[in-house]
């Protein structure tokens, strides 16, 4: 059955903003079209008052002299706190928070925003840009899957108790560069550097094992120590133009 033109026209909802005290303090019609016969949105109404707290940490309303348990929405991404004015709706005995009107955040109770399990962000065209004068990331695990990933920082720092990477290609370019640590261990196939000056040094032993090793010089090759030992097992040559002993 259809409604009457005058119910086309809407109805009127009691908007009632409680204190946490229960006290009714305001009354506001709004005006809203009203549902078809027999709907159960029908018999939903919208109120406001302020949230406490229960032992467990639960939170609770006072809705016309009664204590009634209160949830969040799955719409309202804003968790709600004690002392927080909201807008509710209730099923059977049981509150539903779909506003936050007025949060009483404080330091120790800044706003939170949380997604339900296994939410998804979704950008379907253009940039999704964050902006904040600080933002902090803190999670047990987190994964970056990308096909392009840009970085600038005018300052970066990276702690880590342990890092692992595999890259195909790395190209650096580094205007100063500064490594300590305990232990330095790298294997290549092959390792070549250049460098316009090289400048090494050793406190301790400095060796190097190969099967062959060549040291050539375009102008000298100069070896200076308090005792120098040369040791060959089959030959020792000294071939110049001139060659000078002692």
């Amino acid at each position: 059955m259809n409604a009457s033109s005058q119910d086309r026209r809407g109805r009127t909802k009691h908007l009632a903003l409680a204190s946490s005290e229960g006290a009714s303090v305001a009354s506001i019609d709004v005006a809203a079209p009203l549902p078809r016969a027999g709907s159960a949105a029908g018999q939903i109404a919208l109120h406001a008052g302020y949230l406490g707290a229960r032992d467990d940490g639960s939170l609770q309303v006072v809705h016309n002299g009664a204590v009634l348990p209160v949830q969040m929405a799955s719409s309202c991404l804003l968790q709600a706190q004690a002392a927080d004015l909201v807008a509710y709706v209730l099923v059977g005995e049981t509150g539903y928070v779909v506003h936050v009107l007025k949060a009483a955040a404080s330091p120790e109770m800044p706003p939170r925003v949380q997604l339900p399990a296994d939410a998804e962000l979704v950008v379907g065209a253009g940039t999704l840009t964050l902006s904040a004068p600080e933002i902090a990331l803190q999670t047990p695990a987190l994964k970056v899957d990308t096909e392009r990933t840009e970085f600038r920082a005018r300052e970066a720092q990276m702690v880590a108790e342990r890092a692992f990477s595999v890259v195909g290609a790395l190209d650096a370019v580094w205007t100063s560069v500064k490594m300590a640590g305990t232990l330095w261990r790298s294997v290549f196939d092959r390792h070549e550097s250049h460098a316009q000056h090289h400048l090494r040094m050793s406190e301790g032993t400095d060796a190097v094992k190969a099967p062959i090793v060549d040291v050539q010089a375009d102008t000298l090759a100069s070896t200076r120590a308090e005792n120098v030992a040369v040791d060959a097992k089959t030959l020792v040559k000294l071939r110049g133009g001139q060659v000078h002993i002692g």
